[in-house]
């Protein structure tokens, strides 16, 4: 197993309610998982502002579901939820992995459409001496691609407030080891969905701009490289705001895109192993309850 990067980073040692002390020491391995992401969650609550940090939050979510398949593999976890298999609580532990797995699919199609955006918004940089090329109209097919976005994550936003305000398991069951294992994977659910909302709103996030068109905007701002920075500043450092202020004002250049872009790959390819991981946990959890 790769280490975590957040082990250095994010030594969160809080004495976790979940398992034991006396389980097996891959038990132990998931809960070290997720004490690194709690530290990296209370870390960035306040300003999550780099796709650097997003990396190391999915990067540290793909180390954690390493330790949860590791524990899914324990011959006496398999029998715990076999036995129980026909308990609410596992059919929550199934729903929610579900869950998951839907909520990748969205970020996944935010990632591409802003990636498309990017590689849309390249091109009309490279037409822009041609006298056919048209600003005005690139400017606002931007904007209205990007509110359209916005709309998606804002709505998925809200879907992961409803899931994370959900009691959490409690089952009534005198079999602590269920008892245990239902309330770890509840954890694991849970610090997943924070890393999907903290990407979420750093890709969502945008300075509120004037209510007018993106060419409005670009005749107002064309000269005025102090509104420009006043703007940059206030994004905090979030280059995926930073660019979208720029592109209405019409201030953006290939460099900022290119870099942009790159980062979206580099958000992508995290994403896409979490995905497999999320994946090949759930299929693990129907093979064992399918036994």
């Amino acid at each position: 197993m790769v280490a975590s990067p957040l082990m250095a980073k994010y030594g969160y040692h809080v004495r976790s309610t979940s398992l034991p002390s006396t389980s097996h020491p891959l038990t132990a391995r998931v809960e070290d998982e997720l004490n690194k992401l709690r530290g990296w969650v209370v870390a960035n609550s306040s300003s999550l502002n780099s796709v650097v940090v997003l990396q190391e939050g999915l990067c540290g979510i793909t180390c954690l579901y390493e330790s949860v398949e590791d524990l899914l593999r324990l011959s006496h976890i398999q029998q715990v939820l076999v036995h129980h298999r026909h308990e609410k609580c596992v059919d929550k532990v199934l729903d929610g992995s579900l869950r998951l797995l839907d909520v990748s699919g969205t970020a996944r199609d935010v990632l591409l459409q802003m990636k498309e955006q990017v590689q849309q918004t390249q091109s009309a940089l490279r037409r822009r001496k041609s006298d056919k090329f048209d600003m005005r109209s690139e400017i606002d097919v931007y904007t209205s691609s990007r509110k359209k976005m916005h709309k998606v994550i804002e709505k998925c936003l809200g879907d992961l407030k409803k899931m994370d305000n959900k009691h959490p398991f409690s089952p009534s069951e005198k079999d602590q080891d269920l008892v245990a294992l239902v309330t770890v994977l509840r954890e694991v659910e849970i610090i997943t969905l924070s890393v999907f909302e903290s990407m979420l709103s750093f890709i969502s996030s945008s300075r509120t701009l004037p209510k007018s068109s993106g060419w409005a905007l670009l005749s107002k701002f064309k000269n005025n490289n102090r509104i420009i920075c006043e703007m940059q500043q206030d994004e905090g450092g979030n280059e995926v705001a930073t660019v979208y202020s720029e592109v209405r004002t019409g201030q953006i250049s290939q460099k900022r895109l290119e870099i942009l872009e790159t980062s979206i790959k580099s958000l992508e390819e995290g994403l896409e192993n979490m995905f497999r991981r999320l994946i090949k946990t759930r299929a693990s959890l129907l093979n064992i309850l399918s036994n």
